[in-house]
């Protein structure tokens, strides 16, 4: 029941925490970070829009035109 919610949590804070270690311990590291991140961002944004086409296409093909397409 709180599996979702911690891990959740977790998934929030990590990147906060990694990004604050980061700016203490290697100041001069976190302008490549971020660069890498941004390279990072592009493709990520595309594979989440892929998944929320998917999804779309999935629950109006199944729900709203009844096609089975799970066995």
């Amino acid at each position: 029941m709180f599996l979702l919610p911690a891990l959740y949590g977790l998934g929030t804070a990590l990147p906060v925490i990694v990004f604050a270690f980061l700016m203490v311990f290697a100041n001069h590291l976190v302008s490549k970070v971020f660069a890498g991140i941004t390279t990072m961002e592009k493709w990520i944004r595309i594979a989440a829009g892929v998944v929320f086409i998917a999804a779309g296409l999935f629950y109006t093909l199944t729900i709203i035109y009844g096609i089975k397409i799970t066995s």
